[in-house]
């Protein structure tokens, strides 16, 4: 389903995580995942890994306006970034 034409504010990440926390980092990023999906005001939020270079990952991010892109930062998902 196409979504219509709004003002959207989209988010281009690069994150390089230690090797020792990557199982845990993909339990948190695929909780996040889950998450941001039931987000009335998150359009996209696609992850994966770097196929040249291990442990670093690359995160793109669609929300509807400024209201989609706090909702998500208020997020309980999201808190998990801020242990």
């Amino acid at each position: 389903e196409k979504v219509k034409n709004v003002e959207a504010i989209c988010l281009n990440v690069e994150l390089c995580i230690k090797p020792e926390v990557r199982e845990e980092f993909l339990d948190v990023i695929r909780n996040n995942k889950a998450g941001s999906d039931k987000e009335p005001l998150c359009l996209q939020y696609s992850w994966g890994e770097n196929v040249n270079t291990p442990n670093t990952f690359h995160f793109h991010e669609e929300y509807i306006g400024e209201e989609g892109l706090a909702a998500h930062n208020a997020a309980p998902h999201f808190a998990v970034w801020e242990e």
